[in-house]
């Protein structure tokens, strides 16, 4: 079941989540236009677009078609500041879900957002809305750490001070994890094809506001009332600061793209 308090927690950020969520590597968009054709003839669906990071990112490698789509007002209000001059891309008030599209599209991407669209009507609606032969691709950012002291401090501060201490455990193996169950839900997909698995791995340096900032973009993080996760931002921040205001953070971005297949 989908927990639809977190799954709402990034509208009630809308501008917050603009300003301090990263984009995507250059890398990933070029590998999926090589993967699927996608270009300036496609028609493209987004699940999930909110404020608009990564539509604009694909318009710019692709200069598709994009209907992007967003249930959340204040995050599709966001995105229309930022968007909202680039013809090609209609900004649509709309869960995937609910969506009733003109015509059948030829790729249908989620960028950190498919895993909030209802599990039983996954890939289902995306056959519904995808032709024949179309992709679907869906990829998230981990975020993750590297041996500096640093991160044991983190690591202990989550332990004492975030409402769900459990979130300290360990990092890797957590992720590996949930790479894992991403894959094999899109091997497993019926009447799909599994087209392909990438990660991409980088480095990015956030000084102690920019990392707490992102920090107050996670929906576990988001859900909490500011009185009872304040003390943990608080000594987050602060570690950071002593740390000569920068924390260089591991980032992998996993991508699993499948195919509809072809009825005889």
């Amino acid at each position: 079941m989908i927990d639809r308090q977190r799954a709402e927690s990034f509208n009630r950020i809308a501008a917050l989540y603009d300003t301090a969520r990263p984009g995507y590597p250059d890398e990933l968009y070029v590998e999926l236009q090589r993967l699927t054709g996608v270009g300036e003839k496609s028609v493209v669906i987004e699940i999930g677009a909110g404020s608009g990071i990564a539509t604009e990112q694909m318009y710019h490698h692709w200069h598709s078609t994009i209907y992007a789509l967003e249930p959340g007002a204040a995050l599709l209000a966001v995105a229309e500041k930022r968007l909202g001059h680039i013809a090609a891309i209609h900004l649509i008030h709309s869960s995937f879900e609910e969506y009733n599209a003109p015509a059948r599209c030829d790729l249908i991407t989620a960028a950190s957002s498919f895993h909030w669209v209802e599990p039983e009507v996954r890939f289902s609606r995306v056959g519904e809305l995808l032709r024949e032969g179309g992709f679907v691709a869906a990829w998230w950012s981990i975020y993750s750490r590297n041996d500096e002291p640093v991160f044991d401090d983190i690591r202990e501060i989550y332990a004492r001070y975030h409402p769900r201490p459990q979130l300290q455990d360990e990092f890797r193996g957590i992720q590996r994890q949930k790479i894992a169950e991403r894959r094999s839900e899109f091997e497993e997909a019926p009447g799909f094809s599994f087209h392909a698995h990438r990660e991409f791995h980088f480095t990015r340096s956030f000084t102690a506001e920019a990392y707490v900032g992102l920090l107050r973009t996670f929906s576990d993080n988001a859900c909490h009332p500011e009185e009872r996760i304040a003390p943990f931002y608080d000594r987050v921040g602060a570690c950071i600061h002593d740390n000569r205001d920068l924390l260089e953070v591991p980032i992998m971005v996993n991508l699993e793209v499948a195919r509809k297949n072809l009825t005889s």
